[in-house]
């Protein structure tokens, strides 16, 4: 019960939110045509595969989004890294397995 004295006390030495100011306002709160719902709300769909050009570079379902963005800002992929170049977590002198 004391630390809920202590939050209404601190409440109370706070301005008056937002939402109380504008309902006693003349704002407008209705909502408007530009308002949408927020994409969580909505109901899963399928979306539109795109098609690609460079379609060897593709390797699971999300790369040909990711390639299809990057061929409509003209930008090419990076070529695939050297494999045996080793990682620089190979070259810790301890490692444990």
């Amino acid at each position: 019960m004391a630390g809920l004295r202590r939050i209404l006390r601190a409440i109370k030495n706070l301005p008056v939110p937002f939402l109380l100011v504008a309902l006693v306002s003349d704002c407008d709160l209705a909502a408007s045509a530009a308002d949408t719902p927020h994409w969580s709300f909505l109901p899963v769909r399928k979306p539109a595969i795109p098609t690609v050009k460079n379609a060897v570079w593709l390797r699971d379902g999300t790369d040909v989004f990711i390639l299809a963005k990057l061929e409509a800002a003209g930008i090419a992929p990076n070529p695939d890294a050297d494999r045996s170049v080793p990682h620089p977590v190979d070259w810790t002198p301890d490692r444990s397995i």
